[in-house]
C-alpha cells in the first residue's frame, strides 16, 4: 500500500465523507417521496407545529415525546409541509447516529483496552448505516423518534466514559444525564438505557473492583431518572387507547413474541421479503414447540458466551443489547406486536458483536484467512446498500407501500384496508371499494373498513349507505372522533338536528377540543336560538385560535339584538379584519351605526352600504337598509330608487313594497 493512501486512511474525514456517500446511496432517492400513514396525523394535520411562537402547543401535542414534535415545528418553520425536508433530517439524522456509534466504538475500545483498527470499527458503524432493515425507522418520517432517543443515548454515552477519565467530570455527567432525558423524551425506548450500561459495566469490568465500584455509582442518576420517568409515564402520560390495546393476555404477548424474535432475527441477517405490516401469529402445537426449541438454543447460547465473556466480550454485549433494546416491546403488549423500526436501536448491538470479527482480523495480522474477512465485510456493505436502495422503492408511493404490504400479508385485513383508503385518495373509488370488501372478507369485524366505505358512499353522495357504514364501525368499536362526527353531520344533512347534535355532542365527550365539532355544534346553537351557549362555544374556539368568522359574526348579532352596539361592532370590526370582504359582517357594522341614528354615523352606515353593493349588486338587504337610512337623512328620491332595486331582486318583499307605497303615496298627497 502506498504512503499516500496510508496517510488518507489514518485520517478521520474519509471516513465521515464515506458515511455521507453510502447515505446519499440508500436514501438519496426517497427525498421527495410523499408523507406516508401516520405522517397524516404527526404533521399534515398537526396544527402545534406551524408556530415557534407558540411553544406551550408543541410540547402538550404529545407529552411523552415533545422533542419530536419540536423537531416537526423546526421542519415545518424552514419549509411548511415539503416532505423532502422532513425525510432529509430524518437522513441527517441516521448519518449523525452511524458517525457517533463509530465514536462510541473507538472511546469503548480505547476505555477497555482493546487495541482495535479504528478502520475497522468504522466498518462495524457503516453496517449500521446500511442495513436494510432501518429502512422503516429513516424513510417513514413519523419513525424519526427511534432516530433522535438513540442520537440521544449514543451521545449521553459518549459523554458518560469521558466523564470518568477526563478533568471536568461533573459537567460531563450533567450534559450526558440532559441527553438521557432527551432521549427519553423522544421515544420511551430510551428507558432501558441504565440497564445497557448496567450490562456493558458488567460484560467489560467484571474483575476490575474499583472501577466496577465507581461505574455503578457513576450509573445511579440515570436508573432514578429512568426509574421516575416509567413511573410518569404509565400513570400520568398514558392514553385510554393505549391501555386498550394493553389487553393481549401474557401467554398470548410471550408467544407472538417468540415468533416475531424469529423474524427479527431472520431480518438482521437475511434482509428480504420485509414489510410495513408483518403477520405475526400466536404459535401453537408444533409450530409453539419448535419456537420453543429455537428460544432454547438462543439461551444455551447466551449462557455459553456468559461463561466465555472475557474470550468474546463484543459478542455477548452485542447479543444482550440487541434483546434489552426490544424489551419494551417485550414486555408490554402494544396493539402491533411487532414493527421493524423498533429494530433501530438493537441493530446498534449487530454492530458490537462484529467488532468481535474485527478483533480476530486484527490477531490474524496477515493471511488468506484475513484477507476473506476483510473482502466478505466489503461485500456485507455492498450488498446491504444495495438491498436497502431496493426496499425503499417500495415507499415511493402510499399505494405501492401498501400494495407491496397486501401481497406478503395476504391474510391480515389491515393492508387491504389501508391500499383501499390509498385508492380512495387517488380518486380510484371502485378500486378502493373492491379493497375495503376484501378486507372485510377477511375480518368482517374490522370496523375501520366500515368507517372507509363510508367516506366512499359520502363522497359519492349515498348519505343513507354513508351512515349505516359509519354506525357498523362505530357499533362495532370504532369510537374515533371522526366517526362519530360524520355521523352527526349526516343527520345534519339529513334535518335531523337533535340526532346531529347528539352526535356532536358523543364527540365532544370524548375530545372536548375538537374544533370540527365545537363550530358545528355552534352552528346548530345559534340555528336553535339558543344563543348563549352558543357564544360560550365560539369564545372557546376562539380560545383554542380558531378564529371562524360565520360564528362570529352570528356571535356579533347576538349581541346587536340584544341592544349592545359596541360590543356587536368590535366583533363585526374583528371579522372585517379577517376578512375584509365577508358582507354580513359588513351589514351587521352598518346596522350598528344606523341604529345609532346620530348624523355621522348614519353616514358611516351608508357607505358601508355602498360598499357591500360595490362587492355584489344583488344583496337586497343593503338596499333596503340603505333606503331606511336615506328617509332618515331625507334623501326620498334616492331611498325609492333603492327600495325599486330591492323589488326588481326580491319581488315578494312584502315590508319594502309596503314602504315605498307609503313613500309614494305620502308624495302625491303633497302635490
Amino acid at each position: 500500500m502506498s504512503s499516500g493512501i496510508k496517510k488518507l486512511l489514518l485520517h478521520e474525514s474519509w471516513k465521515y465523507l464515506l458515511l455521507v456517500i453510502l447515505a446519499g446511496a440508500v436514501y438519496g432517492g426517497t427525498l421527495n417521496y410523499p408523507f406516508q400513514y401516520d405522517d397524516w396525523g404527526s404533521i399534515i394535520n398537526n396544527r402545534s407545529i406551524t408556530s415557534l411562537a407558540h411553544p406551550e402547543e408543541i410540547f402538550s401535542f404529545d407529552p411523552t415525546r415533545p422533542v419530536v414534535n419540536l423537531s416537526y415545528a423546526v421542519n415545518y418553520f424552514i419549509g411548511a409541509n415539503d416532505p423532502a425536508l422532513y425525510r432529509a433530517f430524518n437522513i441527517i439524522v441516521h448519518l449523525f447516529n452511524s458517525a457517533l456509534l463509530y465514536m462510541l466504538f473507538v472511546n469503548i475500545a480505547e476505555a477497555e483496552g482493546y487495541a482495535v483498527s479504528k478502520n475497522t470499527l468504522f466498518f462495524c458503524a457503516s453496517i449500521f448505516l446500511v442495513q436494510p432493515v432501518q429502512i422503516e425507522s429513516v424513510t417513514y418520517v413519523s419513525s424519526r423518534s427511534e432516530l433522535l432517543s438513540f442520537l440521544f443515548v449514543t451521545a449521553a454515552w459518549i459523554l458518560f466514559l469521558k466523564a470518568e477519565h477526563e478533568k471536568f467530570k461533573i459537567p460531563l455527567y450533567a450534559v450526558s444525564l440532559f441527553f438521557f432525558l432527551m432521549a427519553l423524551f423522544s421515544k420511551e425506548r430510551a428507558v432501558v438505557f441504565p440497564i445497557i450500561l448496567l450490562t456493558y459495566i458488567w460484560v467489560f469490568r467484571t474483575g476490575k473492583t474499583g472501577m466496577l465500584k465507581r461505574s455503578f455509582l457513576s450509573l445511579s442518576p440515570f436508573v432514578a431518572v429512568s426509574l421516575a420517568y416509567s413511573f410518569y409515564r404509565l400513570k400520568f402520560a398514558s392514553s385510554a387507547e393505549e391501555q386498550k390495546s394493553m389487553m393481549r393476555e401474557p401467554l398470548e404477548q410471550a408467544s407472538g413474541m417468540l415468533e416475531s424474535m424469529r423474524t427479527y432475527l431472520r431480518l438482521i441477517f437475511f434482509p428480504v421479503n420485509q414489510n410495513i405490516d408483518h403477520t405475526i401469529g400466536t404459535p401453537h402445537g408444533f409450530a409453539l414447540a419448535a419456537e420453543i426449541m429455537a428460544l432454547a438454543v438462543v439461551i444455551s447460547f447466551l449462557i455459553w458466551l456468559i461463561k466465555r465473556r472475557a474470550d468474546h466480550p463484543f459478542i455477548l454485549f452485542g447479543s444482550l443489547m440487541f434483546i434489552i433494546s426490544l424489551l419494551p416491546n417485550i414486555i408490554i403488549p402494544l396493539k402491533d406486536i411487532m414493527s421493524e423500526r423498533w429494530l433501530y436501536m438493537s441493530v446498534s448491538g449487530v454492530s458490537f458483536a462484529v467488532i468481535e470479527v474485527a478483533i480476530l482480523r486484527t490477531k490474524l495480522q496477515r493471511g488468506v484467512f484475513m484477507k476473506c474477512i476483510l473482502y466478505t465485510g466489503i461485500a456485507v456493505i455492498i450488498l446491504f446498500a444495495a438491498l436497502a436502495a431496493k426496499r425503499n422503492t417500495v415507499w415511493a408511493s402510499e399505494i405501492s407501500l401498501w400494495e407491496d404490504a397486501a401481497r406478503k400479508s395476504p391474510l391480515k385485513a389491515r393492508p387491504r384496508n389501508n391500499l383501499g383508503y390509498c385508492y380512495g385518495k387517488a380518486g380510484d373509488i371502485s378500486k378502493a371499494r373492491e379493497e375495503l370488501q376484501y378486507a372485510l372478507r377477511l375480518d368482517p369485524g374490522y370496523a375501520l373498513s366500515y368507517f372507509n366505505l363510508g367516506l366512499l358512499d359520502a363522497s359519492e353522495g349515498h348519505v343513507d349507505e354513508a351512515l349505516n357504514n359509519y354506525i357498523k364501525a362505530y357499533d362495532m368499536g370504532n369510537t374515533m372522533k371522526e366517526n362519530a362526527f360524520n355521523i352527526g353531520m349526516i343527520y345534519a344533512r339529513k334535518g335531523q338536528y337533535d340526532m346531529a347534535e347528539k352526535w356532536l355532542r358523543r364527540v365532544l365527550n370524548g375530545s372536548p377540543d375538537y374544533e370540527p365539532a365545537l363550530e358545528n355544534l355552534a352552528e346548530l346553537l345559534y340555528h336553535s336560538k339558543r344563543n348563549d351557549e352558543a357564544v360560550r362555544i365560539t369564545g372557546k374556539l376562539e380560545g383554542l385560535g380558531i378564529f371562524n368568522v360565520e360564528l362570529e359574526r352570528k356571535k356579533g348579532d347576538v349581541f346587536f339584538a340584544a341592544g349592545k352596539n359596541a360590543t356587536a361592532r368590535e366583533i363585526y370590526l374583528s371579522c372585517l379584519k379577517k376578512d375584509p370582504g365577508d358582507i354580513g359582517s359588513l351589514l351587521g357594522l352598518a346596522n350598528t351605526y344606523q341604529v345609532d341614528g346620530d348624523p355621522e354615523s348614519l353616514n358611516k352606515a351608508l357607505g358601508i352600504y355602498r360598499d357591500v353593493l360595490g362587492i355584489n349588486k344583488n344583496i337586497y338587504e343593503a338596499y333596503g337598509n340603505m333606503a331606511l337610512v336615506l328617509l332618515k337623512m331625507g334623501e326620498k328620491d334616492e331611498a325609492v330608487a333603492s327600495l325599486q332595486k330591492l323589488l326588481s331582486i326580491k319581488p315578494d318583499d312584502s315590508r319594502a313594497a309596503s314602504v315605498l307605497k307609503s313613500i309614494q303615496s305620502e308624495s302625491s298627497k303633497k302635490q
